[in-house]
């Protein structure tokens, strides 16, 4: 059985982790690329379909006469992963309208959680939901000691370190990594963000062109960034799967630095290394945060936040065993094919 998966091998290589183990014939390609072989088309992101994007009304049009050639000319079954109701930058109607379309046409959904499998259950009745856990990471990330890892990056090996290992995709999550700086400071914790932007203050506000020669904003920012940084690390490019290996296996803990989520990567990398984590009460996150009594936190309570910390602290301090059985690559490879199997077998 030929599965064509839309876009290509992605950076986050969830998938890959699945098909080093799946007996599916796979190949990678964009929508209007599909065989005639091919019995299943699988969807990751439907803003992947536009190139990340914001789609035009004329590339939904072409998006929706390319689906109904495959789904009822070609009788090609669809099944997709829900990672998010909506693009991370999502910029209007236009985005509503590609992510109903192509969820809209899915047969089978793969829902990393209990929250959108019944959110979207309701949405969408006449499709199959099932419930598949996100795999950890096994082959695209090495595991080191915490010590050897220090030593490579030239960390005390006493030191207390949060680790923020997703990019910082917007303000608002900027301003939430400032402010818990100084959370963390107080104590005497080395908070470590491997991707930001360190523009605070961009040229996007009404008079910007007559207030950069009053202020040299470049320096502002600067200066914003040196106030909040101090002991703590804050890095601005993309780092390498090596790179990444080794800040995972110096830190003590995760910290998802996120707002209004689904789904988030970092807490798999969290189960891989076997690292406790702090995140938002936000979507399937939440319930695979209190599967693990890892703490939560309220974007929008500062008290809230604190508290958090203190929990992880407190989870670091007392050196939990970090299970993942159910997350292993293997098993969830022969579930996802049964399901692909099974949904062949629909008329």
């Amino acid at each position: 059985m030929k599965v064509h998966i839309t876009g290509s091998p992605n950076a986050n290589s969830y998938l890959q982790e699945l098909l080093n183990y799946s007996r599916l014939d796979h190949v990678y390609g964009r929508l209007e690329e599909v065989a005639n072989d091919c019995a299943i088309v699988l969807f990751q992101w439907p803003e992947e379909l536009i190139d990340w994007s914001y789609p035009t009304q004329i590339e939904l049009n072409n998006l929706g006469r390319i689906i109904i050639e495959l789904k009822v000319n070609k009788k090609v079954k669809m099944a997709g992963f829900v990672h998010n109701l909506k693009p991370h930058d999502y910029k209007g109607k236009n985005h509503d309208l590609l992510f109903e379309m192509i969820y809209g046409c899915f047969d089978l959904f793969f829902h990393f959680g209990n929250y959108s499998k019944e959110l979207l259950s309701i949405k969408y009745p006449a499709a199959q939901h099932v419930y598949i856990n996100h795999p950890v990471y096994r082959k695209t990330l090495k595991v080191y000691n915490q010590q050897e890892a220090r030593l490579k990056l030239k960390l005390l090996d006493g030191e207390k370190i949060i680790l923020v290992p997703g990019k910082v995709r917007n303000r608002d999550e900027q301003m939430l990594i400032l402010k818990s700086s100084r959370i963390l400071r107080r104590r005497n914790v080395k908070l470590v963000v491997l991707q930001m932007d360190m523009q605070i203050i961009k040229p996007r506000f009404k008079g910007y062109y007559t207030l950069k020669w009053l202020l040299k904003l470049k320096y502002l920012n600067k200066l914003i960034i040196n106030f909040f940084k101090n002991q703590n690390i804050f890095l601005t490019k993309r780092l390498s799967n090596d790179e990444l290996s080794l800040w995972l296996s110096a830190c003590d803990g995760i910290w998802i630095a996120r707002k209004d989520i689904l789904n988030s990567g970092v807490f798999y990398l969290a189960l891989t290394y076997k690292k406790p984590a702090l995140g938002p009460g936000d979507g399937n996150l939440k319930e695979h945060l209190i599967q693990y009594n890892f703490p939560l936190y309220s974007n929008s309570k500062n008290e809230n936040l604190e508290n958090g910390f203190n929990e992880l602290l407190s989870l670091i301090e007392k050196d939990i065993v970090i299970k993942s059985n159910d997350f292993e690559p293997q098993k969830i490879a022969s579930i996802f094919d049964y399901h692909l199997d099974e949904l062949i077998k629909v008329k």
